[in-house]
């Protein structure tokens, strides 16, 4: 091969005498000679190169090194040519250069080489070696040279040195006589891509503006360049965000989508076409438009997949947005589904560097942050030992700092693994010193804290954290990263921090709740909202600990303060939502209504066993995201505010006992049930002031088992007129008075005032949030009921006192529904098990109620659920069914990605709902027949001061730690009724109707809760015989009842003296709300 090298060189040397003659000596041609010899390593030592050149024109040199690679490869072809390219860059950067500028002009030369004969991996070796500012100075002395250099480089490389040989490029162009116009446009076309790459936004608006004085007279032959440029316009408007610039977006995907077509060369157009729709995908992704998001990906998929070895890696990116479409419209399986089928493409097509499967390992984190899948955690965590520090660019930051983050949660932080995530992180830093990203620098930040935490390093890891905390202050005031390394990190942050700088950390912190709060309003996605809900929840209940376990001191009133502020927010939220909606657009707030309602009633099916129309579904998704764009678009929130302590307290009634329950874990590290605890605040206010109480904790695990019995057994001990055993009444009072003992003794006996209050407003958690209090026995033997009035609220912030209704000003009642329309269908139907009974009695209590109330009775076939849609009275009262539901398929421990709609849990039913849980098949004018809570959000209640829902189990939920109970009593919260009425199980039919009888004839001259509290004394102690002389056995009245005749008839022949609703089965499942 030397000898024909050498044959090559001296058929050159040859051409230069006969081209040159007597102007170039002999000697000087051969130290030109001398100098190709060296570089292409035929003979002499390579470390004589650099003073050999020192002797010669670098620029003729270069000429002469060209002709000899051009003939080496018309000789040989292009593999010969590209192991000569490689050897010669191998020996120009193995050695010791004095003179900087001859090296880098070498180098300029060898990696054009190298790119022009396709050897990428050396070319990104020496590309960094790269020093634009060195060669800056000479391009005019030869500006063919830097100009041919500079225009193959820009078109392959779009980082902050394309730039700079782009601009370059640009100022050399008017120094050559044969650039023409066609030159400028494929300049300036590579300056927008760099441009757009480096996030230069300002930059590239002024290169596209400027590529714009060509479009006239070169759009013809370079549409593809034109119409690519406009694309990188669009994500540069789409990356300003503000409306003006996504309508600027907007309009130029749609102009590059109506000129697709002007591409002639199918293979450009076919490239452009799969880079519209990745950012048309993209957009929607980012605008939380799934369903349009989907539709993009998949004819972007449907392009790739017809030319695999061209567009693998295109296809991982339309895959990964596909995940994370299906991810967000909770179908977690379709998302594995393309998760899974991007590894496979990834392994066959060995794409494990690529940018694409970069975003797909960034996916597999999302799933892998909460999912047991070791499978995609372990994609994730390789990505870091994939990358070496000096490769990684600007754009794969979020990649790199996400699967740090992965290894640290999982331990790997050996020495091996420590020195690899500081040389990383010192990279990043100077990169993102160079480029300006708020969001970047702050995860920079937060991985920077994680790592000085996991390292066990003190010192740092506060230094680091002080640096994050600061930052967020200025540019995140709701500090959402700050709160998230103090949840994740509880025990370290003990350590961190003094008692007093940690309380006042917390204390900061938990004061801009209102404010983050504020910006869920705004929330599209549920499942969203309610996860950084439950994460403000979360960091509000560590709190708590922190003040119960020594942590941190504060005083009752501060004390007050967060558990007034920051408990049950999921109703405040609801409600700021529906507000704010509808204020900014009544009509297109409508129309939203209008969607939910009909997703929800779609979405109902999968809780009955029936299957989800899913086309619907995704039609219905879509006019939803386009009317809540629409909203979303003007719509501004209410600012919360941080409400004090007086003002809490000033929201108590006077004379009352007020009890807040809160539970949290005594240690997060390792949460169980039996390290769980309630905290609990007393407040006693009268008309000589107001007192708080701290109260010892209690222990919720024996609190939990406590409340099963109770609730079993009063639920099982349901006959009128069987006496309790002497045993198993004796086990219940000792049982009762035990928990009465640890829930509420303490706060009582601290009310030493004189007369002591008679009303007791509770604000339970968990399970206390559904238990009847007034049933427990207390220290004198008698129920809580024959001593206090007690009513329910969420929270202290919430609560509407001294409730009254105008019966005067009108009154819906529903009752009695006919939940079976065709009865050979209900009879001959599937679900036979699930199918609802009737309720006899639920006639009489509806009919005495609409008397009572002087307003009419919805009943049979007109109680349909379309009454629900629009209620402007002030009394609304149902007798129905109640129940809580759940998919029996829904896997929780599935993953993020798997959601669950936890208002759809709770629901009631009206006419024709047999008819659909039997079939799944709607009726006309009836629909399903069942109305979740979720739904009732969506309904217009407007003025409705109270409601009455006498049915089963309507004040039961959903319970999750952070959250609480969610349910039928939210939705009411949501809709700003005041008072609430409902029921903790299954009702007694004849129980129900007399006590909701003198329930209403007590609201002629009673608030809401003492009339309640009223009617369950009187039932709790009414005779039979009273009964008989109140008219609930009349002949006419029995015969009414239908069904349940016969036991009515039984039960007017007890003895008159007998008490039959005696047992807390029958009155202590009634609550009042407020």
């Amino acid at each position: 091969m030397n000898d024909e090298l050498i044959q090559v060189i001296e058929d050159l040397k040859m051409s230069i005498y006969e081209d040159m003659g007597a102007e170039t000596s002999p000697n000087e041609v051969e130290q030109y000679v001398s100098a190709l010899l060296l570089c292409l390593g035929i003979s002499g030592r390579a470390k004589d190169l650099p003073a050999v050149m020192e002797s010669i024109n670098i620029y003729a040199f270069i000429d002469m090194y060209d002709y000899v690679l051009s003939a080496w490869n018309d000789r040989h072809g292009m593999e010969a040519c590209r192991k000569l390219a490689e050897h010669s860059a191998e020996t120009v950067n193995g050695l010791s250069w004095k003179n900087k500028f001859t090296f880098q002009v070498l180098l300029l030369e060898n990696l054009l080489l190298l790119y022009q004969t396709n050897r990428i991996e050396i070319f990104a070796q020496y590309y960094d070696r790269l020093d634009l500012d060195i060669l800056g100075g000479h391009i005019y002395e030869y500006p063919e040279f830097y100009a041919g250099v500079f225009s193959e480089l820009t078109d392959v490389v779009h980082d902050r040195n394309g730039m700079r040989m782009g601009q370059m490029l640009l100022d050399l162009l008017p120094h050559i006589d044969e650039a023409a116009d066609t030159d400028y446009v494929l300049c300036l076309a590579n300056l927008c891509e760099s441009a757009t790459c480096c996030a230069l936004y300002d930059e590239m608006s002024g290169y596209y503006e400027r590529l714009g004085e060509y479009r006239e007279c070169c759009y013809a032959d370079m549409a593809y360049l034109f119409l690519l440029t406009d694309l990188y316009m669009a994500q540069t408007a789409a990356e300003k965000n503000t409306h003006g610039d996504r309508e600027k977006a907007e309009h130029l995907l749609n102009q590059i989508g109506e000129h697709i077509s002007d591409v002639e060369d199918s293979e450009l157009r076919e490239e452009l076409q799969i880079k519209y729709l990745l950012e048309r995908s993209r957009t929607a992704i980012v605008g939380g438009d799934y369903v349009s998001a989907l539709r993009y990906t998949e004819d972007g998929y449907s392009v790739c997949k017809s030319s695999m070895e061209a567009h693998a890696e295109y296809l991982l990116l339309f895959l990964n947005n596909m995940a994370i479409a299906f991810a967000n419209q909770g179908d977690a399986e379709s998302c594995k589904q393309r998760l899974d089928e991007g590894l496979s493409v990834i392994s066959e097509y060995h794409l494990e560097e690529s940018t694409g499967a970069a975003y797909l390992s960034n996916t597999y984190s999302s799933l892998a942050n909460d999912a047991a899948d070791e499978t995609s955690k372990e994609q994730v965590r390789n990505l870091l030992g994939k990358c070496r520090p000096e490769n990684v660019s600007f754009r794969d930051i979020p990649f790199v700092l996400n699967s740090i983050k992965m290894n640290l949660r999982a331990g790997n932080a050996g020495r091996k693994e420590k020195t690899l995530i500081l040389n990383m992180l010192e990279h990043i830093e100077k990169l993102l010193l160079q480029e300006k990203s708020n969001e970047l620098w702050l995860f920079y930040l937060d991985v920077r804290t994680a790592y000085f935490i996991v390292v066990k390093d003190a010192r740092q890891s506060r230094l680091w954290f002080d640096r994050m905390y600061e930052f967020s202050q200025r540019c995140f005031p709701d500090m959402e990263m700050v709160i998230d390394v103090i949840c994740d990190n509880i025990s370290f942050v003990r350590r961190m921090f003094s008692m007093q700088e940690l309380k006042s950390l917390l204390f900061t912190l938990v004061r801009i709740t209102p404010m983050r709060l504020t910006e869920l309003v705004l929330y599209q996605e549920q499942k969203s909202m309610f996860a950084r809900m439950s994460r403000i929840n979360l960091f509000f209940h560590i709190v708590v600990s922190f003040v119960y376990d020594g942590s941190i001191v504060c005083s009752d009133v501060e004390l007050l303060e967060i558990f007034g502020n920051l408990k049950s927010i999921c109703p405040d939220i609801l409600s700021a939502r529906r507000e704010c909606l509808s204020d900014c657009d009544r009509k297109s707030y409508e129309e939203l209504c209008r969607v939910e309602r009909r997703i929800i009633e779609l979405d109902m099916a999968r809780y009955f066993g029936h299957e989800t129309d899913k086309e619907q579904l995704t039609e219905l998704d879509d006019r939803k995201r386009s009317v809540e764009n629409k909203l979303y678009a003007k719509a501004q929130p209410k600012v919360m505010g941080w409400l004090s302590a007086d003002e809490l307290i000033g929201r108590l009634p006077t004379d009352c006992l007020y009890i807040d329950y809160l539970q949290f874990v005594t240690d997060y590290e390792k949460p169980t049930e039996k390290n769980m605890r309630y905290a609990v605040l007393t407040v006693v206010k009268t008309e000589q002031g107001c007192r708080i109480y701290r109260q010892p904790v209690i222990d919720a695990y024996e609190v939990r088992q406590l409340c099963n019995i109770i609730d079993k057994r009063t639920r099982g001990n349901r006959s009128y007129d069987r006496k309790q055993s002497a045993s198993g009444w004796l086990y219940d009072v000792s049982v009762s008075r035990k928990l009465y003992d640890i829930l509420l003794r303490a706060s009582v006996e601290s009310c030493h005032v004189q007369p002591r209050p008679d009303r007791l407003i509770i604000s339970g958690d968990i399970e206390l949030q559904s238990f009847p209090f007034d049933m427990l026995t207390t220290s004198r033997g008698s129920r809580l009921l024959q001593e206090f009035n007690v009513c329910y609220v969420n929270s202290m912030r919430s609560i509407h006192h001294d409730v009254y209704v105008n019966r005067d000003e009108g009154a819906l009642v529903i009752g009695n529904p006919q939940f079976t329309l065709d009865k050979e269908k209900v009879l001959s139907g599937e679900n036979e098990e699930k199918k609802l009974s009737v309720l006899p009695l639920s006639k009489v209590e509806a009919q005495t109620v609409a008397d009572f109330l002087g307003a009419g009775i919805k009943q049979k076939i007109a109680a349909r659920k379309n009454l629900l849609e629009e209620v402007h009275v002030p009394i609304l009262h149902i007798a129905t069914h109640g129940d809580f539901r759940q998919d029996e398929h829904f896997d929780p421990a599935a993953g993020p990605f798997e959601y669950d709609y936890p208002m759809r849990h709770s629901c009631i039913f009206l006419a024709g709902a047999n008819d659909w849980i039997v079939s799944g098949v709607e009726t006309d004018h009836y629909g399903n027949g069942v109305v979740s809570a979720e739904e009732i959000c969506t309904y217009d209640w407007g003025g409705v001061k109270m409601v009455v829902m006498s049915a089963c189990l309507t004040n039961t939920g959903d319970i999750s730690y952070t959250d609480g109970l969610i349910g039928m009593h939210t939705a009411l919260c949501a809709q700003g009724i005041s008072a609430c009425v409902m029921s903790l199980w299954e009702v007694d039919d004849f129980a129900a109707a007399v006590l909701m009888s003198r329930f209403y004839q007590n609201l002629r001259t009673m608030e809401v809760t003492s009339a309640l509290w009223e009617a369950k004394k009187y039932i709790m102690t009414v005779t039979n015989g009273e009964l008989a002389d109140a008219g609930w056995y009349g002949e006419q009245r029995i015969r009414r009842i239908g069904l349940a005749a016969d036991e009515m008839r039984r039960l007017s022949q007890l003895p008159a003296g007998i008490r039959l609703f005696e047992k807390p089965v029958y009155w202590a499942g009634f609550v009042a709300e407020i």
